[in-house]
């Protein structure tokens, strides 16, 4: 045989890998833009050991529907002794267009970071001193045990590039790391994103890594989105045809490209007549329906979502007080821990976030912060409270920041945004900003900055017969880089 496909591997990005053990070979095989309703269309790349003018060819027009921005970096500053051609081919490589690297998958598409790795916008350097010589050594030897991150870098980034491509690479690197915020954003990020319209009740907002932020309606029973940079949100995904269901949490997975919502009724588990409580999964960009999920507990509500590194979604099912998992390429949801574990029925089971190998799930009526071990297998450990070193008052969305600290809203009182640093079981909470007066539901993280959204839920549900509704927005605060 000439060739004989042998072994088969996924990326964070949802490329395939495919070796050859009769050529020697590492095929990539990855997908770019296509219509979201039909089958998607693979197209093979170079294979790692391609030549010269293999790869020069492939350089000559990025792919259809490839990341909108890939280039957009190269107009900024240039590292001493490289050139602006080194900067617009190291992008290329990064994005994935050249040579079969998959820097995205951990880095982001615009290197603003992710589980799997760190931000690379910054200027904390952990393993050089940023000089793009340094940065260069740093790809070309990887990182076998990184000293924030749990997965490691393969020497340059597993893929087979030659010495000039691992410079470019570095180049680029560089470049993106010395923007300032004005070149890279245009303008500094709005002071408070708006959401026009009457009775919209947002509960939960989330973002990517270009800056775009999702932001989901229980009024609306809909979704609105936000281009990166811009202060008003605008219609997106329209309510569909369970009129029962309202939209709760939502959460961008750009890992699988999916935008994951929970619809549930605003009336909770009493509300027998409308449809169950329900997981959508719909396509990150398009917004096109991909997949539905029931909860697989009667008279479940569905509440919020996070993701772990493997791409598991993990739901807090707020009635029941159990926590769901899908893991990625499933179809159907089960019961990942309960039974008690988070108090009884009434504790409001709501925020949930990743930080590594754990999980954490906090409950709004007890004011509590759990967490969970991630086994190797997916299996849950024991569920234990979080001991804090001050109270925290009716919790509700929070977002993991960093390798070992989770931001936090509390409705309580006045309403703030905490950060909380996580050392074993112990937490150490900062209040970051005090003064929410209509209601903080959710948090989410913009490069330095953090979005506090007030969902006026007290109008929705008339706890406060008193109370008007409000211009429905979410204010900025300055949390710098983890």
């Amino acid at each position: 045989a000439e060739h004989r496909p042998s072994g088969l591997a996924v990326g964070p990005d949802g490329a395939l890998y495919v070796s050859d053990d009769v050529r020697g070979r590492i095929y990539r095989i990855a997908y770019y833009g296509g219509d979201a309703g039909a089958l998607p269309q693979y197209t093979a790349c170079p294979n790692l050991a391609a030549g010269p003018g293999e790869l020069a060819a492939t350089a000559a027009k990025p792919p259809e529907g490839a990341h909108p921005d890939a280039g957009a970096a190269a107009a900024g500053p240039v590292p001493p002794g490289a050139t602006r051609a080194m900067v617009d081919l190291g992008d290329r490589i990064y994005h994935g267009q050249i040579g079969g690297a998959a820097c995205t998958g951990c880095h982001g598409e615009r290197g603003l970071g992710s589980p799997l790795g760190p931000d690379l916008t910054g200027k904390n350097w952990l393993w050089s001193d940023g000089s793009w010589e340094g940065i260069a050594k740093t790809i070309t030897d990887g990182v076998p045990q990184p000293k924030q991150y749990r997965s490691p870098m393969p020497p340059r980034g597993g893929a087979q590039l030659t010495p000039d491509q691992v410079k470019a690479v570095a180049a680029y690197v560089w470049a993106i790391s010395h923007f300032e915020k004005s070149t890279a954003g245009g303008a500094p990020p709005p002071a408070e994103i708006s959401i026009p319209g009457e009775r919209i009740f947002p509960e939960s907002l989330t973002s990517t890594s270009d800056g775009r932020v999702i932001i989901g309606s229980i009024g609306k029973r809909s979704i609105f989105s936000v281009k990166p940079g811009d202060s008003t949100a605008e219609p997106w995904i329209p309510a569909d045809s369970e009129p029962g269901l309202g939209v709760f949490g939502v959460f961008a997975d750009e890992g699988s490209n999916t935008l994951w919502a929970c619809f549930s009724s605003p009336r909770g588990s009493r509300d027998t007549s409308s449809a169950p409580s329900t997981l959508k999964a719909f396509h990150l960009q398009t917004g096109a329906l991909k997949a539905r999920y029931v909860l697989p507990t009667p008279g479940a509500f569905c509440n919020d979502i996070a993701v772990g590194a493997d791409g598991t979604a993990y739901i807090s099912d707020t009635a029941n007080m159990e926590v769901d998992r899908l893991v990625r390429g499933g179809s159907q949801l089960a019961v990942w821990v309960g039974n008690g574990a988070f108090g009884p029925k009434g504790g409001v089971l709501d925020g949930i976030s990743v930080l590594g190998n754990r999980l954490f799930v906090n409950t709004l009526a007890t004011s509590k912060l759990f967490v969970v071990p991630i086994g190797l297998e997916g299996q849950a450990g024991s569920a234990s409270e979080v001991k804090l070193d001050r109270p925290i008052d009716r919790p509700d969305g929070m977002r993991s920041f960093g390798d070992d600290s989770i931001l936090i809203v509390e409705g309580g009182g006045n309403g703030r945004l905490s950060l909380i640093q996580i050392t074993g079981d112990s937490g150490h909470i900062t209040t970051l900003k005090e003064g929410y007066p209509d209601g903080a539901v959710s948090v989410t993280i913009v490069g330095d900055t953090a979005y506090v959204l007030e969902g006026q839920l007290k109008v929705l549900f008339g706890s406060d017969p008193l109370a008007q509704t409000k211009k429905f927005h979410a204010t900025a605060v300055d949390v710098g880089r983890p």
